[in-house]
């Protein structure tokens, strides 16, 4: 029966409204007193009685399952944020390691360059060295062309 309630609500209380209707509010044979109109089928009243706590066993069912899917819901995001905080730290910790990279690399560039002024020293010192050397061939061999 509380399956039927949640099935089509509307056509319960429909029912409902319709047997509500179609009671006789007293009897042919009784004379008709004031205080029989307020006396109410005590079958209607027994089932909506039954309506109301299969509604109310319903609605604490629902929120019941609500209450866990809430839980749920945030156990998500706690987690998610938990895992936006480790990304987050992994790349900062990943960035610092880079811009150390870059510092190391920059400093060992400059050593190459103060390395290199020496190398351009030698080849100047060495093409000097050349021209020096062609001179001294270019006079030995006009000195023994002579």
């Amino acid at each position: 029966m509380t399956d039927e309630v949640f099935e089509d609500p509307q056509k319960t209380m429909d029912d409902l409204n319709q047997r509500l209707q179609q009671l006789p509010l007293s009897d042919p044979r009784r004379q008709r007193r004031p205080s029989d109109d307020l006396i109410p089928d005590p079958n209607v009243l027994e089932e909506l009685e039954q309506h109301a706590k299969a509604i109310s066993s319903n609605l604490d069912m629902t929120l019941r399952d609500l209450r866990g899917l809430l839980r749920g819901v945030s156990d998500l995001s706690v987690e998610s944020i938990q895992v936006f905080n480790q990304v987050i730290c992994g790349t900062c910790d990943s960035v610092d390691s880079v811009i150390r990279s870059i510092y190391t690399m920059v400093a060992k560039t400059e050593e190459l360059n103060t390395t290199m002024l020496t190398v351009q020293k030698l080849a100047k010192q060495i093409s000097e060295i050349k021209a020096l050397v062609d001179q001294f061939e270019a006079q030995f061999i006009e000195a023994q062309a002579s």
